[in-house]
């Protein structure tokens, strides 16, 4: 199948309501052209892509598209310096929103008790920033690393058995996908490794341990990934097995850990790639590919996403109002 029809499929099974034919047929062409920037020089890309432009522009408008992460620690620090979520909000930078819901520490036990207090319950007394989340494009679920916590060992409190885990897990995915206004797509992650020498490290530098019984193994994470990865695939919902990943990349997991659980910077880089990876090749109309220069947005860049208000270079500083009349 040619890979404009492929992305234009896409569009019209996850299109917003507000959108016709015409513009979804054009943002489809123009992300076929934004996939071929991954397989030809860039230049021939860009020239690809601004063709697909000329014959279908994607408008600006006066609101962005709305990305979320939800999760424990792995997502609340994504967004420190290098984080995988500071990296995916400059990617994004005037074409979504990009909010963090990482609560740390938190299972899937806790974490659903924390989104149906961050969801609408109806759409009458919705919060606004209730209906923001009700009107996310894009999720990002990623727990699982606490549940796997030993029941017998200093974490049990975090403990979740992994049936329990697969039902909480598959009742999140439930609740964002009922409370949705329009089409959703959520990519659910696996939890990491375990380095078990990076945790006897991590508990003598903290606490002065001078031994240590592993509140967490790589055999047990490993478990519950699977689980991740059967509940992800029932529910309909994307998923990175990031457990496998890294121990499949042909590195040891120290590499990507600072504490034998959490990211250190190649982890989130690692991770970051993993998801870039993942919305090139599964979920095409969020794809964004950046100018020659490297930067996501300006008018050089492209992707079937509206930004946010007109390009500089759109702008006429003797007629400024023009750029701004159809939004």
């Amino acid at each position: 199948m040619p890979l404009q029809e492929v992305c234009t499929k896409t569009f019209f099974s996850h299109r917003n309501f507000s959108d016709d034919h015409d513009s979804l047929a054009g943002r489809a062409a123009i992300v076929a052209a934004a996939l071929a920037a991954f397989a030809m020089p860039y230049a021939q890309a860009r020239r690809c892509a601004l063709n697909c432009e000329t014959q279908h522009q994607v408008f600006p408008t006066a609101a962005r598209s709305t990305f979320v992460l939800f999760g424990d620690s792995i997502t609340q620090n994504s967004f420190c310096t290098g984080g995988w979520g500071q990296l995916l909000t400059e990617r994004y930078a005037r074409r979504a929103h990009v909010l963090n819901h990482g609560f740390s520490g938190y299972n899937t036990r806790w974490a659903s008790l924390a989104l149906d207090r961050l969801l609408p319950t109806t759409k009458e007394s919705a919060s606004a920033s209730a209906q923001m989340l009700s009107r996310a494009a894009l999720w990002t679920v990623w727990l699982g690393a606490n549940d796997a916590a030993l029941p017998d060992k200093s974490s049990t409190r975090q403990h979740i058995p992994v049936h329990e885990y697969e039902d909480n897990l598959c009742s999140i995915l439930t609740k964002i996908q009922e409370s949705s206004c329009g089409p959703v797509q959520i990519i659910v992650l696996t939890p990491p490794p375990i380095d078990a020498r990076q945790r006897y490290a991590f508990a003598r530098e903290r606490y002065g341990a001078t031994s240590f019984d592993p509140e967490r193994t790589d055999e047990v994470a490993g478990k519950y990934a699977a689980a991740a990865v059967r509940v992800a695939t029932s529910c309909g919902a994307e998923v990175i097995d990031v457990y496998s990943a890294m121990h499949s990349s042909g590195q040891p997991v120290a590499e990507f850990l600072c504490d034998g659980l959490h990211l250190k910077e190649a982890g989130n880089k690692f991770v970051y790639e993993l998801l870039v990876k993942t919305i090139t090749e599964r979920l095409p109309c969020f794809t964004v590919v950046p100018n020659s220069a490297g930067a996501f947005a300006g008018s050089d860049s492209f992707s079937p996403l509206s930004h946010e208000f007109p390009w500089l270079g759109s702008i006429d500083c003797r007629e400024p109002s023009k750029a701004f009349q159809n939004i």
